[in-house]
């Protein structure tokens, strides 16, 4: 409460400060009214806004104006020319009309399809009757010009007289017969035929265009061609009637690309070389509008399809025609714009003088005030505003002189209260600062310590992490050598077994080396049997030979006993061969059974060492087996202190936990006093500012005070 009295009493007395008048910073108002600011320049100013406001009124009004303009100059241009392409179509579909007539006369048809061919003056009949035809088809018509009919059979006709019987012929080799030919429309608008004109000497220049159609026999078939030719002054004529403007090009132009111009168009211009020309020509829409470049100046570029696009009108308007009535828009807004803001100026001129006199006035009896004298007073002669202003004026140096009084007895004792305030506000201010000093080192210690326990308690989380790791590695060492144990106990008990096998090995060899030299003895006596054999068919041989020789002797009578004993010489030469061949078997068993009794006495040796080794083995599990049972027991108590030391751990790490929670605390609450205390610092710091700047408007308002003249 008493600080908001302070700070309510220090805003005062700067309040007071801008009041009063300091040496040397006294403001010249004499130069006021030639400053931006002076209320002469703000009443013209006020004035000129509504000018400014006529003023965008008149922009705004042309530029609606202008595109009002513009858009209805833009839509009755296109609705123009769409009318004059209404205009060709209607004019065009009564040349298509002609045409049908011609193409449905009787006498016609029958002399082209040789109806009349064997009557000759039947056919001179045919003839001048389709002669008249022709020429009363042009008489008195204002849009067709001449008109042609001709066939494979019979002469031709036309408006300038009888055409060659070989017309057809040559001209379907033309250059206009093969485009009709190729076509699969039975007529066609063009603008040229180069060939008809050779053939009855005419120049293109005397016709706009023509019609073309295909002639019909009787039995409806083609056999000829109707050509109608429409007047060039009707084209013409229709271009000019649209009457678009002085500078429009206007332009009919033909599918093949003959064009027809009226207007301001220079020597060699063509639409068909424009690219906005050919645009539109491959436009889907019947008839459009753009903006264009020609020559360079902007053009509005129009156009409408006539017949399904056989033949186009088209347009280019200059754009400055377009906005040249709303140009008189625009000088109009301009003279009333300039008009209005002389009449302003003027009256805004005259109106600021009487008050900016009244001011000047008033402003000498502020600025004498200013500078201490309040004996002064204004006197002015208006009626306004500024006789009060002047009655407020006179009233407020009657306040000013009485709060003057009363300043003078309160400036003394304000001066000794600030005095005093600024020196306990310092014992103050130094006091804090300690505090302030203090408490930042108690919350540096705490914060140390809090960041200390987080520490030790992350390193205690490691280290159960890896006592509770150690842990499960030490059961699972525990659960390895247990099966380590039942592995070695299996491998004794097969090691048992092997030893057993290798005892009846040993006996099955010693059976083995046993039958083997007795199957040695028993092929030597085979050997023998064999040689006695041998010896038998030595003398079966020799008794052979004694029987053939006796034979031969005997003549016929011994020649049955030769064959016998021939029979006999072979069996006893097989027999032998026999008894060398098993003799031969005979020493390769011998030899292989010597190798193999060797072999078998090494087996036997080896069994030997085998047993030997096994013993060896048997030892070793059994060493291996009690190794293992020491480590398991060993496991066992390793198992048992970890799980002392995880209780131990537990428990440290609960009172490490507490320890880091409470310095937590501590140091959120040593925090919020540092906050405070440097708040209370910031507090001290304002009021000494405070109590300073006290003292010295203490002793300004002092000074101050005797400077006003009130007697």
């Amino acid at each position: 409460m008493k600080r908001f009295r302070w700070k309510k009493g220090l805003r005062f007395s700067k309040k007071l400060s801008a009041i009063l008048p300091k040496k040397g910073n006294q403001v010249k108002t004499g130069q006021l009214h030639f400053k931006l600011n002076s209320i002469r320049v703000k009443l013209i100013g006020g004035f000129i806004i509504p000018v400014g406001c006529i003023l965008l009124l008149g922009i705004v009004s042309y530029t609606k104006a202008s595109r009002g303009i513009i858009s209805s100059y833009e839509t009755a241009s296109q609705n123009s020319l769409n009318m004059l392409s209404q205009y060709y179509s209607l004019a065009f579909q009564s040349v298509i009309s002609k045409s049908t007539q011609i193409n449905a006369n009787e006498e016609l048809k029958k002399y082209y399809s040789g109806y009349y061919k064997g009557d000759p003056l039947k056919e001179i009949s045919g003839f001048k009757e389709a002669q008249s035809l022709a020429s009363s088809t042009t008489i008195g018509d204002q849009i067709i010009k001449s008109v042609y009919v001709f066939s494979e059979y019979g002469d031709g006709i036309s408006s300038y007289g009888s055409l060659p019987k070989t017309t057809y012929n040559d001209f379907l080799n033309s250059k206009e017969g093969k485009i009709i030919a190729d076509s699969e429309n039975e007529s066609y608008w063009g603008g040229y035929h180069t060939f008809l004109d050779e053939l009855v000497n005419i120049k293109n220049e005397d016709y706009g265009l023509s019609f073309f159609n295909k002639l019909y026999s009787t039995s409806n078939k083609p056999i000829g061609y109707i050509v109608l030719d429409v007047k060039m002054d009707f084209v013409k004529k229709a271009l000019k009637d649209v009457n678009l403007g002085e500078d429009c090009i206007s332009g009919f132009i033909t599918s093949d690309n003959r064009e027809i111009l009226e207007g301001g168009y220079d020597k060699g211009f063509k639409f068909a070389s424009r690219e906005f020309f050919q645009t539109s020509l491959k436009s889907d829409k019947q008839n459009g509008s753009s903006y264009v470049d020609y020559n360079g100046d902007t053009y509005l570029y129009i156009y409408s399809k006539i017949m399904d696009g056989n033949a186009i009108v088209c347009s280019l308007i200059p754009k400055d025609m377009i906005t040249r009535q709303a140009q008189d828009v625009k000088t109009a807004t301009v003279i009333i714009v300039l008009i209005a803001s002389m009449i302003a100026i003027i009256t805004g001129s005259i109106m600021s003088s009487g008050i900016s006199n009244a001011i000047h006035k008033t402003n000498g009896v502020l600025e004498k005030a200013s500078e201490g004298d309040l004996t002064v007073s204004v006197k002015l002669r208006r009626k306004d505003e500024f006789l009060a202003l002047s009655n407020s004026i006179a009233n407020m140096m009657v306040s000013m002189k009485t709060l003057i009084i009363k300043m003078a007895g309160v400036s003394a004792t304000v001066s000794a209260s600030a005095y005093d305030v600024s020196n306990n506000s310092g014992l103050f201010l130094n006091a804090t600062k300690q505090i302030s000093s203090a408490v930042s080192d108690i919350d540096q210690g705490l914060n140390q310590q809090a960041a200390d326990s987080e520490k030790c308690l992350i390193q205690m989380e490691g280290l159960a992490d890896q006592i509770e790791e150690l842990n499960k590695n030490t059961n699972a060492m525990d659960h390895i050598a247990q099966n380590t144990k039942n592995v070695v106990e299996s491998g004794i008990v097969i090691v048992d077994e092997l030893n057993l096998k290798s005892k009846d090995t040993a006996n099955v060899t010693k059976i083995v080396i046993e039958d083997i030299e007795r199957l040695e003895v028993d092929s030597k006596s085979v050997s023998s049997i064999v040689e006695t054999i041998n010896s038998i068919a030595e003398q079966t041989n020799l008794l052979s030979l004694n029987a053939s020789i006796e034979a031969a002797r005997a003549g016929e009578a011994g020649r049955g006993f030769s064959v016998v004993a021939d029979e006999i010489r072979k069996l006893a030469e097989q027999s032998a061969s026999s008894a060398n061949q098993i003799g031969e078997i005979i020493q390769n068993i011998q030899s292989q059974t010597k190798k193999t009794a060797t072999t078998a006495k090494r087996a036997e040796d080896i069994v030997i060492s085998q047993e030997e080794a096994l013993l060896n083995t048997i030892n070793v599990f059994n060493e291996i087996n009690g190794q293992v049972e020491s480590l398991t027991k060993s496991i066992e108590k390793i198992s048992a202190g970890l799980v002392k030391i995880e209780d131990s751990k537990n428990d440290t790490l609960g009172a490490i936990e507490s320890i880091s929670a409470t310095s937590e605390e501590t140091a959120a609450a040593s925090g919020q006093l540092g906050i405070t205390v440097d708040s209370q610092l910031e507090a001290v710091k304002d009021l000494n500012h405070a109590a300073e700047r006290l003292r010295a408007d203490a002793k300004n308002l002092e000074d101050s005070v005797l400077i006003f003249k009130i007697d």
